[in-house]
């Protein structure tokens, strides 16, 4: 792995501060005719991410920097110690302030709206001291790691690290216009991980990009269309269809609403290579947070089955490959 991809991960940290202040990712919604049906909202939420999260990405951390800098093992088990005994406390003594701000940034995902003028004010005005609490954490944990490096390893960080402190100077700086109230809505489609797809209308219009899940319940919705067609269902079978599908949407949405926070959390990490986890971590908080819904489609699909009668499954048996 080359060195400049390696500080991304040794940004120390760079989790919280690479979501919350570097990020501002992508605005994701649903088409109107596609969204799940209306549920009452759930309590609000805040999201803070687990100790095991923390320590996992801070590992994976430890051992890229090993292999950019050609570290020894002892320089290697050096670094790990320190990471894993500067960064928790930073989160820690950080979360109060840096907790909202995450939340609302994963919240701001969610909705795939851009936040107005004031609220990206609000925004950078919270950020702000975490921001310089972050760059002193970090200017702290450098100096710490270039005093276990040979003259060799010394310069490449030293390259890397001037890269990085830019950037924050960079960042620190296009906050405080923010807070200011220099901001144009237009930034935050700036800062997203991909260009928003092109509006063919004259008028102007938010991207949007439909999220895993939302993508799940339009499948759900064009599964039970085919079904409907597959098997020549009547009118009396087709609201049965349509009235199991309704229930198992809201069944599901009701459970990624209250686990939106995390399941968005979860996607911004892979959205973001640079902060990425063990896979298997995040395939295993996945399918803890997604399994349920693969569970609801499973007997969405058995209840749909008793629907035909048995001269409509043969028929469908025998016309369908």
């Amino acid at each position: 792995m080359p060195p400049h991809r390696t500080l991304s991960h040794l940004r120390c940290s760079g989790m919280l501060a690479g979501w919350v202040l570097a990020g501002l990712a992508a605005p994701l919604s649903i088409a109107a005719e596609e969204r799940p049906p209306a549920v009452p909202p759930p309590a609000p939420q805040s999201y803070w991410p687990s100790d095991e999260l923390v320590e996992t990405l801070l590992t994976r951390w430890a051992r890229a920097a090993t292999q950019a800098y050609e570290l020894t093992d002892t320089q290697h088990q050096q670094l790990r110690a320190q990471l894993l005994r500067r960064w928790p406390r930073f989160l820690h003594d950080h979360q109060e302030d840096l907790q909202p701000v995450l939340t609302e940034y994963l919240q701001a995902r969610l909705t795939g709206r851009a936040p107005t003028p004031e609220a990206a004010a609000s925004l950078a005005h919270r950020a702000l001291a975490p921001l310089a609490g972050f760059r002193q954490c970090l200017d702290e944990s450098s100096l710490e790691f270039c005093h276990m490096l040979t003259d060799r390893q010394r310069a490449l960080f030293e390259a890397d690290r001037t890269k990085l402190t830019e950037r924050i100077d960079s960042l620190s700086e296009e906050l405080h216009k923010w807070e200011a109230g220099a901001y144009d809505p237009k930034q935050w489609a700036r800062l997203t991980p991909a260009d928003p797809p092109a509006v063919p209308s004259t008028q102007a219009a938010e991207p949007t990009i439909a999220t895993p899940f939302e993508q799940e319940m339009s499948a759900w919705q064009r599964y039970v269309a085919e079904f409907i067609e597959r098997y020549a269902l009547d009118d009396g079978q087709r609201r049965s269809a349509h009235s199991i599908l309704e229930e198992m949407r809201r069944r599901a949405t009701t459970h990624f609403q209250t686990r939106r926070l995390r399941i968005a959390a979860m996607e911004e990490l892979i959205h973001h290579p640079e902060f990425a986890a063990s896979a298997d971590v995040i395939d295993s908080q996945l399918a803890e947070l997604y399994g349920p819904i693969d569970r609801m489609f499973e007997e969405l699909n058995r209840r749909l089955h008793k629907i035909p009668t048995a001269a409509q499954t043969r028929a469908a048996s025998a016309t369908s490959p």
